[in-house]
């Protein structure tokens, strides 16, 4: 498997820029099973991952004059777009991660994509430590502890409508914090 680029590989996004579309392919091959597998942790749906993935490097290639990358600001880029993605899929669907810890052990990754998904999970486990309390405890019990909004409504003896607020509030906090 390929390797994650380095800087001296930086010329390639200026290839990019210039239409040259065997630079895109590398960048491509390089990045892609990385942003599926994370994108899958994320949604939990392979064909979703497949799509939020081939979505970004779409819009990228149609972006591509417009957008001016290294390897580390596109590595980043490109982690940030597929987790808003992943987030706008859970957030419409209502589908949600099982576990406030994201189990790395259920996808079959090497070494070095496991260094890679745990950043990324340190990351967004500390986003949701990071929320205030209230919010935090109202979107653990939603989206994690999978309880229905009525029965956290009873719980903290609000109605159904703040839960929904809290949630869509930490849905957005948590975008701005992992951006």
């Amino acid at each position: 498997m390929l390797s994650l680029m380095n800087n001296t590989d930086n010329n390639l996004f200026e290839q990019i820029r210039n239409n040259n579309e065997d630079a895109f392919h590398k960048v491509f091959n390089i990045y892609c099973d990385r942003l599926f597998v994370f994108a899958k942790m994320m949604t939990a749906d392979p064909a979703v991952a497949k799509d939020i993935v081939q979505e970004f490097f779409i819009r990228y290639w149609e972006k591509r004059h417009y957008l001016e990358f290294n390897a580390l600001s596109f590595k980043t880029y490109a982690f940030r777009a597929v987790f808003n993605a992943s987030m706008n899929h859970i957030r419409d669907t209502k589908k949600v991660v099982g576990e406030y810890e994201i189990n790395l052990d259920l996808v079959d990754v090497n070494d070095a994509d496991a260094e890679t998904l745990g950043e990324l999970t340190a990351i967004l486990n500390k986003a949701i430590d990071q929320l205030p309390q209230r919010c935090k405890d109202i979107f653990v019990a939603a989206k994690i502890q999978k309880k229905s909004y009525s029965e956290i409504a009873n719980q903290y003896g609000i109605s159904e409508n703040t839960v929904k607020v809290q949630v869509s509030k930490a849905y957005r906090l948590l975008r701005k914090k992992v951006s």
